[in-house]
C-alpha cells in the first residue's frame, strides 16, 4: 500500500511557489494595456533592473556632495540641475590613496559628452539643465577598485 501524501507539505510548497510568483512579478513592474485590436487585457513585464542608475545630488548655495561605495568594475552615474551657474569644479576624494577610480565622463543635457579627466575637473557649462556626471576605474591604468569614495560638486556664475 502507497502512503498519501502529506497535505500540509503539499500546502506549504504551494505557499512558497505562490509567494514566489507575486514577488517576482512585483519586482518586474508589471503593467496591463488592452490590445486595440480584439480589446484584450495584455500583460506587458518590463525588468527594472538598477543598473547604472543615476545618484541625484542636491545643490545647495552651489554645492552638493555625496558619499558613496563603489564596487568593482561599477559605473557611478551623478547628476545635477546646474540652474543658472555657469561653471562646475568637481572632485572625488577617498582615503585610500590608491583608489582607482576617475572622473569618466560629464554628460550635458542635449546628450553630448566630454571627458575624460583624473579626480578633478574644471568645466564651463554651457546651459542649464540635467548634468551627468559618470565616475569609473581607469581600466589602462590599474586593477579594478572597489571601495567608499566621495564626490564634490562646486557650481559657480
Amino acid at each position: 500500500m502507497l502512503p498519501l501524501p502529506d497535505k500540509s507539505r503539499d500546502m506549504k510548497t504551494r505557499l512558497i511557489i505562490g509567494l514566489f510568483v507575486i514577488a517576482l512579478l512585483a519586482g518586474c513592474g508589471m503593467r496591463t494595456k488592452k490590445n486595440a485590436a480584439d480589446g484584450v487585457a495584455v500583460q506587458e513585464v518590463t525588468a527594472t533592473v538598477a543598473v547604472d542608475s543615476v545618484v541625484h545630488l542636491t545643490v545647495v548655495d552651489g554645492e552638493a556632495k555625496a558619499t558613496y561605495e563603489k564596487a568593482l568594475r561599477e559605473r557611478v552615474t551623478f547628476g545635477f540641475e546646474a540652474g543658472d551657474y555657469k561653471k562646475v569644479h568637481v572632485e572625488l576624494k577617498s582615503d585610500d590613496t590608491t583608489a582607482n577610480i576617475r572622473l569618466s565622463q560629464i554628460v550635458m543635457p542635449d546628450g553630448s559628452a566630454d571627458g575624460p579627466w583624473g579626480r578633478e575637473m574644471d568645466y564651463d557649462l554651457p546651459s542649464g539643465g540635467f548634468y551627468r556626471l559618470i565616475v569609473i576605474e581607469n581600466m589602462m591604468a590599474e586593477d579594478p577598485w572597489a571601495g567608499r569614495f566621495a564626490i564634490v560638486v562646486r557650481l559657480s556664475k
